[in-house]
């Protein structure tokens, strides 16, 4: 460990949505002085750390861990709508509050055994299209024809670790996957605020991400890509085609119950594999318009999210190795407090 690490410092400060003027005006520092700590350039004295540690709840410690941390990251779903509008403070608090479970899943791991990531991977030499990457990784799986259950157990049990979080009220954003190609599996962190239906799309997307652009920077034709393959994964064009022609917005209402994806999701599918027309499509967008199901579904079709296990079974077993929540509180650098925060 090294005496004062300022990037947990700054971790801190973003995790908890404050300015550095908030820190400094909170612990008796000019601006000047505290922003000299977090870059490095001024170590801080005892008397400081303790302040600092004081007003930012975060114990002593913390501040030396050492610990390269994750810029946003392989996907941000949906990143390229153009709705979409993710302030400085927000992205910053959401990256810091990731960059956290990732310290901590860092450590849990050591007292814990994970199997490596058993997926196929079609980037690099192996590229293949989005939907016959989806195909191939359903074969993987042993996926029967049709609707896929369960997604988020086959993705756990291929080694990826799947974290329900607190984005906040403003982000609008549904998934992202962060990756330390050094220590971690993948970490698909999705918003526990998006219904069940966009959640299961959301993974799937995501897990398109892994299989499809490890290791690559985000663009838009990432993301089309990634959106190909989650619709291939969820609603493949053999398997759903039948269903979806002469679709009616009642029918929709069903189909959803039966493939657990939205109604819209179904509809554009229905285009795309060219179940129905141009026209057609059109018209079906127009009624969901009318009846206000693009902004929300009725309520009547709404299923229940399918719910991760890996986080809580590392939790489970490095409380058994620990002994107490105390103890692993301890071990994780965080007050109790926020350990609710984390993994209520």
């Amino acid at each position: 460990m090294t005496t004062f690490n300022p990037d947990m410092l700054q971790l801190t400060r973003q995790y908890r949505h404050f300015t550095q003027k908030d820190v400094a005006l909170g612990t008796s520092l000019t601006q000047g002085f505290y922003s000299k700590i977090e870059k490095g350039e001024a170590v801080p004295s005892v008397e400081v750390v303790h302040k600092l540690s004081e007003f930012l709840k975060v114990p002593e410690d913390f501040f030396k861990l050492e610990y390269q941390l994750q810029g946003m990251p392989m996907s941000l779903h949906p990143l390229f709508r153009k709705r979409l509008s993710l302030g400085k403070h927000d992205k910053e608090s959401m990256q810091a509050m990731m960059n956290l479970y990732l310290i901590h899943l860092d450590r849990m791991l050591q007292n814990t055994k994970h199997q490596s990531l058993n997926l196929p991977v079609y980037f690099g030499e192996n590229v293949i299209t989005a939907e016959k990457a989806a195909n191939a990784v359903r074969e993987f799986w042993g996926v029967p024809t049709g609707p896929l259950l369960g997604l988020t157990q086959l993705i756990e049990n291929s080694g990826c670790i799947v974290i329900m979080a607190d984005f906040g009220r403003s982000v609008k954003i549904d998934g992202v996957t962060m990756r330390n190609f050094e220590h971690l599996p993948p970490v698909i962190f999705l918003n526990k605020r998006t219904p069940a239906d966009r959640l299961r799309f959301t993974l799937a997307h995501e897990i398109g991400h892994v299989v499809m652009h490890c290791g690559q920077h985000e663009s838009e034709m990432a993301e089309e890509q990634a959106n190909i393959f989650a619709s291939e994964l969820l609603m493949p064009r053999a398997d759903i085609f039948h269903d979806l022609e002469k679709v009616t917005i009642e029918r929709l209402a069903m189909l959803k119950w039966k493939w657990k994806v939205s109604m819209g999701a179904l509809l554009m599918r229905a285009k795309r594999v060219e179940a129905i027309s141009e026209e057609r499509s059109s018209y079906l967008w127009r009624r969901m318009s009318t009846l206000g199901y693009r902004t929300q579904e009725p309520p009547e079709t709404a299923f229940a999210p399918e719910q991760p296990v890996r986080l809580q079974e590392i939790l489970n077993e490095n409380l058994v190795k620990l002994g107490n929540k105390s103890e692993l509180c301890a071990y994780l650098h965080v007050h109790a407090e926020d350990y609710i925060n984390f993994y209520r």
